[in-house]
């Protein structure tokens, strides 16, 4: 049987201690048998696509980022845990004012980007070639 990715196992067993959670409890919690639990926490093995939904939601994190994490899932770069970090955070702000204000600072943050780096192909254009 294909094995659960050590970090998502990790992942697992952190929040279960955290939250003072047996293999039968955190079953029940998230509407699957103790055998499914006790097969990925004792033996590592792969949860199926259902249990890794069940216990993405129950970790918090996105249905995608579980099933890459688990390895049912290619992963993909690290960049992407971090657009999906912000996407998270923003999914958070409910107020239209409040998401309006986080759009502007986004939009200024991103011409700024774009301006430093116009600036910096400006500069090597203008050097002058070394002899």
């Amino acid at each position: 049987m294909k094995q659960v990715r050590s970090e998502f196992l990790q992942m697992i067993k952190t929040k279960m201690k955290e939250e003072n959670l047996g293999i039968r409890e955190l079953a029940r919690r998230i509407g699957v048998s103790h055998p499914t639990i006790t097969d990925i926490i004792t033996y590592g093995n792969m949860p199926s696509f259902d249990t890794c939904i069940k216990l993405s939601k129950w970790l918090n994190i996105s249905e995608e980022t579980g099933l890459r994490r688990s390895g049912l899932l290619p992963l993909e770069p690290d960049s992407d845990d971090w657009v999906e970090e912000m996407n998270n955070k923003i999914g958070q702000i409910k107020d239209p004012a409040r998401r309006a204000m986080a759009k502007k600072l986004l939009d200024a943050l991103v011409e700024d980007e774009a301006s430093a780096e116009t600036q910096q192909l400006r500069k090597s254009k203008t050097k002058p070639a070394s002899k």
